[in-house]
């Protein structure tokens, strides 16, 4: 539940919205042992506004914002440890919080009006707190596992894996991407080229290390689309990016690598209604 405001006039309009959330979990156990958690609350707030402003016949400004929420399950606030396959023992964590994330994006975007083109600019923005994820402990025979009253349950074989879910922070997110597209009359085509460019960076917990994994991305893409008639149509795309990850524990895990993907399909209508349809599409 909360309060909303909308505005428009001539082309721009704005909006936004402030909300409430209240959250109650409740669950008993009966195995090992009986045990009811007790009662978890949460109460949220998330809002949103998005704005569409209108500069003139061939202008306009787009801005977005908003924040959600994910609680965490049941099953991970229990405080049980799960020991039934010693090869992969789970935990839950009855002190978890929500994930709470925040995004915005703004953009922009011309309109050539006479000669059909089409310029647009956008970029965003994420970032998550008390994010959820597990902390796992591997690799690492004789490690010894405990129940939460302190009760030693077991060890880790050489191949044993042990996990438990933890809420952490520093995930981010930012995106960019440009493109303009124009018309090529004389074949009755619309041709649009961008590019595009990304950066992520996302934490996790390896044997009690945290380990920072950062993403950068750079792409471009192209396309010829057509539509010679009511009769024949046809399209041509084609994307490649660029890849680099790379992680603070160990260098075992960094990586670069290009990807290309081009595509296309072709439609053909006779006059006696048979439709002849096309495509085809190539990865590496």
């Amino acid at each position: 539940v909360g309060p909303g405001f909308r505005y428009g006039k001539e082309g721009t309009s704005i909006s936004a919205r402030l909300n409430y959330q209240n959250v109650v979990m409740n669950s008993d156990r009966e195995y090992p042992q009986a045990w009811t958690l007790p009662k978890k609350t949460f109460h949220n707030f998330t809002y949103s506004a998005n704005a569409r402003i209108k500069l003139d016949m061939q202008n306009r400004i787009t801005l977005r914002v908003n924040s959600r929420t994910s609680n965490p399950s049941v099953n991970q606030l229990q405080d049980v440890v799960d020991i039934s396959n010693v090869n992969n023992i789970n935990s839950g964590n009855p002190h978890l919080k929500p994930t709470y994330s925040h995004s915005g994006s703004l953009g922009y975007i011309r309109s050539g009006i006479e000669r059909g083109t089409t310029f647009s600019v956008n970029v965003s923005a994420t970032k998550n707190q008390n994010v959820i994820v597990d902390s796992v402990v591997m690799n690492t025979p004789g490690y010894e596992v405990y129940s939460p009253d302190g009760e030693f349950l077991t060890t880790l074989a050489s191949t044993g894996r042990f996990s438990k879910p933890v809420n952490m922070k520093g995930f981010w997110n930012y995106n960019g991407h440009i493109s303009y597209g124009f018309p090529i009359n004389f074949i009755k085509c619309n041709f649009n080229i961008g590019a595009n460019a990304s950066y992520s960076k996302s934490p996790a917990i390896l044997n009690g290390v945290i380990n920072e994994s950062t993403r950068n991305s750079y792409g471009g893409n192209a396309s010829i689309n057509s539509n010679i008639s009511q009769y024949v149509s046809f399209n041509i795309r084609y994307n490649v990016s660029y890849n680099d990850v790379n992680n603070t524990m160990s260098n075992n895990g960094n990586n670069e690598y290009m990807q290309h993907n081009i595509g296309g399909n072709v439609k053909v209508v006779f006059g006696f209604g048979l439709t002849l349809s096309a495509n085809a599409r190539y990865n590496e």
